[in-house]
């Protein structure tokens, strides 16, 4: 899964599933 995947629909769930703190380390680091 790339890094930068935090944009498609996929992300969604995975922050959801996971906390919030996984999602905004995804969206800290580029593409």
């Amino acid at each position: 899964m790339p890094v930068c995947d935090y944009s498609s629909p996929w992300s969604r769930l995975l922050n959801r599933h996971r906390r919030v703190r996984h999602g905004r380390v995804r969206k800290s680091r580029p593409c």
